[in-house]
């Protein structure tokens, strides 16, 4: 069942804060605003729904209301203090690479006691206390999503302290954060029941603590925290757990999938840990390095020198092609990394908050001295190109050259940071005297698939990699070379490629298309709905008691899932519950926790199926439609 408690993590903070935004859907977020920030100073008021400052949005907010924060470099004034969030508001950034908020002073950025806050794409910088929590401190439950804490400092916890809170910490950076005392990352101290720590797909790197350089805990005997696919790497601590540190009655700390490598701590001390310090469990799907987390896997994870900006918001440690960290994390995680980069990229998942990007699908769309060359990589946005040894340089499909001298070139292609795919091609020049043309044929064109026909038929069409069919009554699947027309009830492989699908949304020939990728699914119609339904090998759960066998460790629990990215009457559906879409990118996948719905872009109508109620999300939500318990 490894991997299935990050998704119930996530889920109590991001079904709560759905619920109280959007209840059932009728009426659907009938009460919830959006406020705008428009100047990057502080103070001042509300002009109905533009607002002067971050602060002056928070005074009009309640529950299930968001704050838009454009890009800018956003300065709180030293007197008026942090701010305070006391209701269920989200505060969202146009990215952690483009927003930022700092103090005007030495004070903390942010004091939550919420009972579901969202803080969101921007980057939190420079916060200070003389107590805990350098950038934030929380007693609430509070969601980071990609959120970059850094250079913060406080006695304990210099990027962030947790006091008998609910703090979830996802996509995400903390780095350059200090302490005097314990956690220059995160300081978690939840003794009550009700407080928790979860950390997924994230990096905590560069800072520095007495006690726990990354990460350190100081709960009650029944505190967990609750790592998943982290890196936590090149922290340093004065005394011990340069990594993690685990107070006497700090609970423990779970960790799956993740990296805890070259971390320090102070020699004075006899063998002093220097990754970790205290209970620190796994499921030997975690690394080490120092040999003191009690881990199985203990090697160098071969990560880079230094955080690195290979896509998404936020730096990362990369990953080597050659790491022992890669496929370790076994197929069961799914969603994406901490750049968004869709997860597994090969057989299984990488530890740690990198994935290894697989090389991009290729091929040459003209030849001769102005080559033009196409690639894509399901999921993927940003590439990396160059030519013949070139320095590599951000590009998009199609990449086109002029004009090149003759010879032998090699074009390259890669997610940044990924493997590359190189396509080999010559240039020749033409002889002195051209030989008479011969008459060009005239090229056939390509057939034109007749258009989707209401209740029978859709039009689907490869976009990129490849893509697989197999219609009702077929044994096998076929890959599909072009636009075609098929009847409903066809499955579809979009598991190394994508396809562009059109369906009849009315009787009169009105048609509806959007993009689907990373899965496999079955498409029907219900009204003038086009249903995808996830479809390949069913997900397989082992018991807990099972799951320390051999045979279970090598066959872990699998996931099922389809991103799909578009606009129409489109609903894809898992085991549990059916998404409903409204012009939106947004992910289902089934696993052994139930059936997770992601919304990246637009909003999404969740209707679980199980508790028979529906949920809308907005962007950077999920919700987790969950199985009934025996």
């Amino acid at each position: 069942m490894h991997g299935c408690g990050q998704i119930g993590w996530r889920h109590v903070l991001a079904g709560t804060l759905a619920a109280a935004v959007a209840g059932v859907a009728t009426p659907p977020m009938a009460a919830a605003a959006n406020y705008t920030v428009v100047t990057y100073g502080d103070g001042g008021s509300c002009d109905g729904n533009v607002c002067h400052s971050i602060r002056a949005a928070l005074a009009l907010a309640s529950d299930g209301d968001a704050i838009r924060v454009p890009a800018g470099d956003y300065a709180l004034d030293a007197n008026l203090g942090p701010l305070e969030v006391t209701s269920a508001v989200s505060i969202e950034g146009e990215g952690a690479n483009r927003t930022t908020l700092h103090p005007n002073g030495a004070f903390t950025l942010f004091v939550t006691d919420s009972p579901a806050a969202v803080i969101a794409h921007m980057t939190l910088s420079g916060g200070r206390s003389q107590g805990d929590g350098g950038n934030i401190y929380n007693t609430g439950d509070l969601l980071l999503d990609h959120v970059r804490v850094t250079g913060g400092t406080a006695a304990s916890g210099g990027g962030v302290a947790n006091d008998d809170g609910t703090l979830v910490i996802d996509h995400s950076l903390l780095d350059g954060n200090q302490a005097d005392g314990d956690g220059g990352a995160v300081y978690d101290r939840s003794v009550e029941i009700g407080g928790s720590l979860s950390i997924s797909d994230s990096t905590i790197a560069g800072n520095s603590a007495l006690m726990g350089g990354g990460l350190a805990t100081a709960g009650g005997r029944r505190a967990a925290a609750l790592l998943e696919r982290v890196t936590i790497a090149r922290n340093a601590a004065g005394r011990l757990g340069g990594g993690i540190y685990v107070g006497a009655d700090g609970g423990s700390v779970d960790a799956r999938g993740t990296i805890v490598a070259v971390n320090t701590a102070s020699a004075a001390f006899a063998n002093a840990p220097s990754d970790c310090a205290g209970l620190v469990t796994g499921d030997g799907t975690s690394i080490e390095t120092a040999g003191d987390c009690g881990f199985e896997n203990r090697a160098d994870p071969q990560l880079s020198d230094g955080l690195r900006s290979l896509g998404g918001e936020t730096p990362v440690l990369a990953l080597a092609p050659g790491s022992p960290a890669i496929g370790l994390a076994g197929d069961d995680c799914g969603g994406t990394d901490q750049r968004d980069v869709p997860r597994p990229q090969g057989a299984a998942c990488d530890a740690g908050a990198y994935e290894l990007a697989a090389p991009p699908a290729v091929s040459t769309a003209s030849s001769g001295a102005s080559p033009s060359f196409v690639f894509s990589s399901p999921g993927v946005d940003t590439f990396e190109c160059r030519l013949d040894g070139d320095a590599w340089e951000s590009c998009a499909s199609p990449r086109a050259y002029a004009a090149l001298p003759n010879g032998d070139h090699v074009f390259s292609v890669r997610v940044p940071g990924g493997e590359p795919a190189t396509e080999a091609f010559s240039v020749r020049s033409l002889p002195a005297v051209l030989p008479a043309p011969s008459p060009t044929p005239t090229p056939t064109p390509a057939p034109t698939p007749a258009p989707p026909e209401y209740h029978r038929s859709v039009v689907v069409r490869p976009v990129g990699g490849t893509v697989k069919i197999r219609v009702p009554g077929a044994r096998r699947y076929v890959v599909l070379e072009g636009a075609q027309n098929i009847p409903l009830g066809a499955s579809i492989d979009v598991r190394h490629g994508r396809i562009r699908l059109t369906s009849a949304r009315s009787r009169n020939g009105k048609t509806q298309a959007a993009t689907f990728y990373s899965g496999v699914f079955r498409v029907t119609q219900r009204g003038s709905y086009t249903e995808l339904t996830l479809a390949g090998p069913a997900v397989v759960c082992s018991s807990r008691a099972a799951a320390t066998s051999a045979h279970a460790k090598r066959r872990r629990p699998r996931t099922r899932r389809l991103w799909g990215r578009g606009s129409g009457h489109f609903r894809t559906r898992g085991q549990y519950s059916a998404a409903t879409v409204r012009g939106t990118t947004w992910l289902v996948q089934d696993s052994c926790a139930g059936t997770l719905t992601r919304v990246v872009r637009g909003v999404v109508a969740v209707r679980d199926r199980i508790r028979h109620r529906t949920i809308l999300l907005r962007a950077h939500r999920r919700y987790l439609a969950r199985p009934r318990r025996r």
